[in-house]
């Protein structure tokens, strides 16, 4: 589970796969990112989605409120291996279990990402 802090930006870095689980070396891919509430109606905000073209996008969010959230990643439509992650926003830095540096999450076996 990702941890983040409350009305601070926080990053993930998704590193694109092909079918076989072998890392794509150039972007390119259609991704699409959603950050929806659990058990609360505030979506948090996905302010960028950048392709580095190595086969690896770094995600990067926020949410005004803490509480539990789900981030769905999609490629082509399709949703990484192991999409939607479970993520939990903290009210402050000193409540999050862990300090998040960006975390690395890979496509699996399905076609895109």
């Amino acid at each position: 589970m990702h941890v983040a802090t409350r009305r601070e930006r926080t990053s993930v870095v998704v590193t694109a796969c092909d079918a076989l689980g072998h890392r794509c070396p150039v972007g390119g891919a259609e991704l699409a990112v959603a950050l929806a509430p659990c058990a609360h109606c505030h979506y948090g905000a996905v302010h960028a989605v950048l392709d580095r073209g190595d086969g690896t996008y770094l995600i990067s969010y926020s949410a005004e409120i803490s509480g539990r959230y789900s981030l769905a990643v999609t490629i082509h439509g399709e949703h990484i291996n192991g999409s939607p992650f479970r993520l939990v926003v903290a009210s402050s830095s000193d409540e999050a279990a862990v300090s998040s540096p960006p975390r690395r999450l890979s496509r699996g076996s399905q076609s895109g990402l």
